[in-house]
């Protein structure tokens, strides 16, 4: 995990606590490997094309993962 977080991969939760033990989420996995292929999510493309995209029902655009997902 050392190198996860030196490069950045992996930032752990808002209150500075990693929680290994928890089993990992989609939202986690995604952001992980977007952060580990370089890639950021177009906010803007996402947004602006909603209709198109596929839509997941478990995934409300307020969720802090909703453009890394998309």
């Amino acid at each position: 995990m050392t190198g996860s977080t030196q490069y950045g991969w992996i930032t752990g939760y808002t209150d500075g606590t990693f929680r290994p033990g928890n089993t990992i989420t989609r939202s986690e996995v995604t952001a992980i490997v977007n952060r580990m292929l370089c890639r950021s999510a177009d906010k803007n493309y996402v947004d602006s094309h909603a209709d198109t995209l596929r839509q997941f029902v478990d995934l409300r655009s307020s969720y802090w993962a909703y453009h890394h997902i998309m």
